[in-house]
């Protein structure tokens, strides 16, 4: 269970994860003035109801601030069976509707399952079943070796070997269970611990004494029956040889088993991956302290969401022209307390979105930006319609008309910032290349093409490359020098490496139309070493849960080179 609340009506973070620290989230939570609820994932599926339903209740209260979900690869493994398919769907549900992290070691993200029970059971068998087949092979040599003593001392040294493994073992399974690290072991569990205890029997007897008496008394024995009955060697090889076959069953039985789980992960991964909610890779616990606490921040002062520009990019100007013009719709038509905020690094600006209403995220913001693209396309086309639609929302009518005007006016005057900006931008490299073309050939002429539809501008996301220079003779080539100005008067104060490209091209391919510019806007961000290195190594994070996404179309080894390049970027090495 988790801890009750301090004060009544403080809104609560709910933290779901497994028995380890948290202490520097927990403060933070506290400092910050709120309350936690912790809820351990590694139970039985009926805890898991009972967590499903509290959480609704938080969202039912409005006390729910947030939730942050801890989950290991053996979570992950355990919870992937029938039992708990239907209740991680409404789990998952709930956490999407209030601002929510899944934290996820990078090497689980890359389908990688260290630490899952059956692999430990698994290892401990063919720990066991190597000296065993070792000392099959020991055994089996004995007769036709001439130091017959020597060989049953190295018998007896091996046997001793084994017990003492399993010794170990036992000890450790006992361990495990008697301090709650195994939770509600199941059939596996002491499948493994019957089958160890019976060879532990079998070693433990006292071979060499009987090989020594079998040894001294071998000519007493003549009868068949007897030799059967009563000739150690028989006896003790149909032991071990049991041994191994009891181990052997054990290791197929297990492997098979791990094989069928692990893809009940894979695709409970996929699932959760799919689900909207943001996961956050980690590789140290650092990650995890620097990651909650500037989530925490950021909830605590309503920003939901971040976009970067960097200085001199193509139309930046315009850009935060309309975002001026879309808070302000945002406030008087839609009634909202919301709010972009601008600072300011030494390579570019970060507009930060923020609102005190309730929680947004990246999805409602592109929703937004849809119905406003509405409204201004009903300004411009049909201000009645326009005026009726102000006058809905219970703007009274000589505001209506003059906010209509209003929004109108400044559109339009947008509208022809873009295309002089168009303008001056073609004019600028038009002349910083017409003496280089000049000099290759008369014949070269310059031309670009600009969509002045607004749609281009109002989506964010259509506003990558906006500006197409073209040379009509194709034998024109164009120095580095030139083309790095090219690049900086379009892309601004940033120089787009080969892995930055494969990047925004996978973004572009794959990322939906508002993610792909969040994503572009997190690269960016990242590369700015004069932003904070928290906001860096969050922009890093994001980028990499993208590609974890993406990576059943990316080969092994352009997963592993994009993400060695950015852990590269954020730590300049």
């Amino acid at each position: 269970m988790g801890e009750p609340s301090l004060v009544a009506n403080r809104k609560t973070v709910f933290i779901l994860a497994e028995d380890f620290s948290l202490e520097s989230v927990e403060d933070k939570i506290f400092a910050l003035g709120y309350d936690f609820q912790k809820r351990k994932l590694l139970s039985k599926s009926s805890n898991w109801i009972e967590i499903e339903k509290d959480l609704e209740q938080l969202n039912i209260s409005r006390n729910l601030l947030a939730v942050l979900m801890f989950l290991t690869d053996i979570t992950l493994c355990n919870t992937s069976n029938s039992d708990y398919l239907e209740i991680w769907y409404k789990l998952l549900i709930e956490m999407k509707k209030s601002s929510s992290l899944i934290f996820l070691h990078e090497e689980i993200l890359q389908v990688r399952f260290y630490h899952n029970y059956l692999r430990t059971y698994l290892a401990s068998v063919e720990q066991i079943l190597l000296p065993v087949k070792e000392y099959i092979q020991i055994f089996e040599a004995i007769e036709k070796d001439e130091n017959y003593y020597s060989m049953i001392m190295t018998l007896d040294s091996k046997g001793k070997e084994i017990a003492a493994m399993i010794s170990g073992l036992m000890k450790y399974l006992a361990d495990k269970f008697l301090t709650n690290q195994v939770d509600n072991p199941d059939e596996d569990f002491f499948k493994l611990l019957s089958t160890i205890s019976k060879c532990k029997d079998i070693f433990m007897k006292d071979f060499v004494k009987m090989l020594l008496h079998g040894f001294h008394n071998r000519d007493d024995v003549d009868d068949k029956k007897e030799n059967e009955l009563f000739q150690p060697k028989l006896l003790i090889n149909r032991e071990v040889v049991s041994a191994e076959h009891s181990l052997e069953q054990l290791e197929g039985d297990f492997t098979a088993k791990l094989s069928e789980q692990l893809e009940r992960a894979k695709q409970l991964l996929k699932t959760i991956q799919a689900s909207g909610i943001e996961i956050v890779p980690y590789k140290e616990k650092r990650d995890i302290s620097l990651r909650g606490h500037h989530f925490l921040d950021e909830i605590d002062k309503g920003i939901f969401l971040h976009l970067y520009v960097p200085n001199g990019r193509y139309q930046e100007d315009q850009l935060a022209s309309f975002l001026r013009l879309f808070e302000s719709y945002m406030q008087r038509v839609e009634n909202l307390q919301f709010f972009i905020e601008i600072r300011k690094t030494l390579h570019g600006q970060i507009y930060e979105f923020k609102s005190k209403n309730s929680m947004m995220n990246s999805t409602d913001m592109e929703v937004a930006f849809d119905r406003f693209e509405s409204f201004m396309s009903l300004c411009q086309n049909d201000q009645k319609k326009a005026e009726a639609f102000l006058l809905r929302t219970g703007i009274q009518p000589s505001e209506a008309s003059r906010l209509m005007t209003k929004y109108v006016k400044e559109y339009q005057r947008l509208l022809l910032d873009i295309e002089h900006e168009r303008e001056r931008k073609l004019l600028d490299l038009r002349q910083r290349l017409e003496s280089e073309a000049f000099e290759l050939t008369n014949e070269t002429r310059l031309s670009a093409s600009q969509s002045t539809q607004p749609s281009a501008l109002l989506s964010l996301s259509h506003n990558l490359d906006p500006l197409n220079i073209t040379i009509s003779q194709s034998s024109v080539v164009i120095n580095p020098g030139i083309q790095s100005y090219i690049e900086q008067a379009i892309y601004g104060d940033i120089h787009y490496s080969a892995e930055d490209k494969e990047l925004l091209h996978l973004f572009e391919t794959y990322a939906e139309q508002f993610e792909a510019v969040r994503l572009r806007s997190d690269l960016e961000q990242l590369k700015d070493t004069s932003s904070s290195e928290v906001e860096r190594s969050t922009a890093k994070q994001k980028i990499v849960g993208f590609l974890s996404k993406v990576a059943p179309a990316l080969s092994q080894s352009a997963l592993t080179v994009l993400t060695a390049y950015l852990q590269k970027v954020v730590t300049g090495s």
